[in-house]
Formats: C-alpha cells, structure tokens, sequence
C-alpha cells in the first residue's frame, strides 16, 4: 500500500543501501545484502532534466497508454528492483564496486567542477542541508589549481622576479627562503 503510494507521487527517489544479511539461505550472518529503498518527495517538486537526458528519453521506445520510461515488460508496471540489471552492467564494465549512489556523487563533482555553485548542486540534488551537498561534491585536482592560478591572474601577475623577492625578504631579516 504505501508503494502504490510512493509511486503515485510526483517524485520517486531509489536508492541502493547495504544491510547485514541476519538470516538470508545460503548466505553468512557477516555477509552484506542489497536493499531498494524507496521514498517520495514533496509534490509538485521539480526535478530538472537536462536537454541531453531529454533527448536521451525521446529515443526510448514506448508502449502506447503506458506512463513508465523502463515498464517491466510483461507487466507494463514499473520494476520493483533494478539491482539485477544494474549489477549485471556494472560487471560486465568491470565496476563491480560502483555502487547506483556513487552516481550522485560523481554527478555533484562534475557540476561543481564544471563551476556551478553548491546552491545549484544542494537544489538538482533535492538536498535540504548544504552539508549534505559539500559531502557529496568532490572538487578534482585540476579544478583547484585552476583556482589557485585565478588567484594569481587577479594580482595581474604582480609577483616581483624570484631575486628581488629573496633580496626584499632579506632585507626585512628573515630567514629560510
């Protein structure tokens, strides 16, 4: 019932978290499982879509009277699990460790290194706390050096030539250069 529910709603968030297997046949009291969890969202939340995923949609082949991008095709209702088929492609690219959740992550970092703001990132995402954003949003090597040289552009590469530097530190009595 609360399914039925959560798949009426106008957002449906699926997310993939490991649980201990207590009493699972064949398997081991310390081994880890996989559980779907479902939530939704607010209604008449917007979850923005960018033009290449629309595009990307469009192209997916659809069943006339059916609301659902990826129907179960027997049933025409919406998968219960996808992890069969996500770990499944996962192995076959071998990112056997790459979780569903780790794609948003990688997508915050590529947003903030693309040079969007974490209030940006914090909304796609559907993040009430900006703390929760900055975890998931990782900047690269590059993004930060990029950072640092536009703090050197703004001086107007002002910096002084490395001798008179060391002759000026001298002249104020410090050491170690």
């Amino acid at each position: 019932l609360a399914r039925d529910a959560l798949l009426e709603g106008s957002v449906l968030h699926i997310d993939e978290t490991v649980v201990q297997v207590l009493k699972e046949k064949d398997r081991k009291a310390t081994s880890n499982s996989y559980m779907w969890v479902q939530t939704g969202g607010p209604p008449g939340k917007h979850v923005p879509l960018s033009d290449g995923v629309l595009r990307l949609l469009a192209q997916v082949p659809h069943d006339e009277g059916c609301p659902f991008v990826f129907p179960n095709p027997k049933s025409k209702k919406p998968y219960c699990s996808i992890y069969n088929s996500w770990n499944s492609a996962r192995k076959t690219v071998g990112l056997r460790d790459v979780r569903i959740h780790d794609l948003r992550h990688s997508f915050a970092s590529f947003l903030v290194n693309a040079g969007r703001s974490l209030y940006e990132v914090q909304k796609i995402l559907g993040h009430t706390q900006i703390k929760t954003t900055q975890r998931y949003a990782h900047l690269s090597q590059d993004t930060l050096i990029d950072a640092a040289n536009a703090a050197f552009a703004h001086t107007g590469n002002a910096l002084p030539p490395i001798k008179v530097a060391v002759e000026r530190i001298e002249q104020l009595g410090h050491r170690g250069v």
